[in-house]
């Protein structure tokens, strides 16, 4: 009697979420059952994991927009920042001449208020923080001259016989002597950076010098009807500066050139070079004899331009 044809059993492979992974199952399982439940509980899972995370980056991104938010008074501060800036840049385009909005020059004062009055105001040539701003004098008659006064012990030197020191020397290298020194309208010297500025933001400069004579020649002399005895002076800018080289020096009053009695001579300095300005020394050759004695007084020092 033949029997049933022998069946051969071969166990099914499983696919997973179909991600070509096979795993062993054993012969007496349903493959395509588990095949189907398998299927079934990976999805589960994966949506289930995905939920999860997009719930965590929604959060994630709510905390990150929450945290780059200003609180109330950072704004405030941001907005007082712009505020400020925009008055320093107004500043710039229109000062005013105070502390806080100070202008480069008189001149640009000027240009800015046909208005103003002569009179004292705030200025910054180098534009910096306007901290360091100074007040000057601004003759707006002159069309906006900035001027800076001497030092008051260099205003008036009184006449003396200066019998210890030698004719032709530099005032600065007597003992009691010095350079000259250039202050505000407070009294304190102008620093060197700002009075450069503003000597490079000018055309020209003018100032005076008078000399206080007794029976001495200060730029003409009558007597020998030439200048053996006229002053000597240096410039900002180390120059020596005389009745030869220096033609923009003329004299105002010239009540020393006969040598007689006391009198003074006026000079001014008009010149179109603001470098050399303002002078700061001063050389006299024409005393230590008899009764001869000298003074001076230092002008004021204007720029223009």
């Amino acid at each position: 009697m033949q029997g049933h044809p022998a069946v051969s059993t071969r166990s099914l492979p499983v696919q997973e979420g179909g991600t070509g992974r096979r795993r062993r199952s054993h012969s007496t399982v349903d493959g395509a059952r588990l095949e189907g439940d398998s299927v079934t509980l990976v999805r589960d899972g994966e949506e289930g994991q995905g939920e999860g995370e997009g719930a965590n980056e929604e959060e994630n991104e709510d905390a990150l927009f929450l945290s780059d938010q200003p609180a109330g008074q950072d704004m405030e501060e941001v907005f007082a920042s712009l505020s400020s800036m925009r008055g320093e840049v107004e500043g710039l385009r229109t000062p005013m001449g105070t502390f806080d909005s100070p202008a480069r020059t008189c001149k640009e004062l000027w240009f800015c208020h046909p208005s103003y009055k002569d009179g004292e105001y705030w200025i910054d040539p180098n534009q910096g923080c306007h901290r360091d701003a100074f007040k000057v004098f601004c003759n707006f008659t002159a069309e906006g001259e900035t001027c800076l006064d001497p030092d008051s012990k260099f205003q008036s030197v009184k006449l003396a016989a200066w019998s210890k020191e030698k004719p032709g020397t530099w005032y600065s290298q007597f003992k009691k002597g010095a350079k000259f020194v250039y202050t505000d309208v407070s009294g304190q010297p102008v620093h060197i950076v700002q009075l450069n500025f503003l000597k490079l933001l000018s055309a020209t400069a003018r100032q005076t010098f008078t000399y206080l004579c007794q029976n001495s020649a200060g730029w003409y002399d009558s007597a020998t009807r030439g200048y053996g005895h006229a002053l000597r002076f240096r410039g900002s800018g180390g120059e020596e500066l005389t009745h030869e080289n220096s033609l923009f020096i003329q004299p105002l009053h010239d009540g020393c050139q006969s040598r007689v009695g006391q009198d003074k001579t006026v000079l001014e300095f008009d010149s179109g070079d603001s470098e050399m300005f303002p002078i700061m020394d001063v050389a006299v050759s024409d005393f230590g004899n008899g009764k001869q004695k000298f003074g001076f007084e230092v002008g004021r020092v204007c720029f223009n331009g």
